[in-house]
């Protein structure tokens, strides 16, 4: 009866194993999904899409919440920066050309860290990111140091 018992609790930590491991590479899978995502959507490259899918995952941010937000900056952006400008945040460089995802990023979280919690911060996050912009503030409001 112990030998029975013995390899009864054997196959249940057999099995428990083969489920938690199944469970990594599923979040491994979904992980790299969404770095994949963020990178054709941020034009970025997969190590610096990994930093930012890593980022949004840390502070609790979905992946599609993310891309969203990616979304509604880019679109910004490629009509001229009009919203980014109002909260003097340079779309372009000196010359012209567009700024990175994570320059205009680190710019937007230095202008809701300098305004702090509140209404104007809100407002600046859900103008420049829509619905999913209220997400991002708990990084944002961290500064530049809250991307690193």
């Amino acid at each position: 009866m112990a030998g029975l018992k013995s390899k009864l609790i054997g196959l249940g930590a057999g099995f428990a194993a083969a489920f938690a491991f199944k469970e990594v590479i599923g979040t491994t899978q979904e992980f790299a999904g969404s770095v994949k995502t963020l990178q054709r959507q941020l034009g970025v490259t997969a190590e610096e899409a990994s930093v930012w899918a890593y980022t949004a995952r840390r502070f609790g941010i979905e992946s599609g919440t993310m891309g969203m937000a990616v979304k509604t900056l880019a679109k910004d952006v490629a009509g001229g920066g009009e919203k980014l400008a109002k909260w003097g945040i340079a779309s372009r460089d000196a010359q012209g050309n567009t700024r990175s995802f994570t320059d205009i990023m680190a710019d937007a979280a230095e202008v809701a860290e300098r305004l702090g919690p509140g209404l104007e911060t809100d407002a600046m996050a859900a103008e420049l990111f829509g619905r999913g912009g209220l997400a991002l503030l708990p990084f944002l409001l961290q500064g530049r140091a809250g991307l690193e």
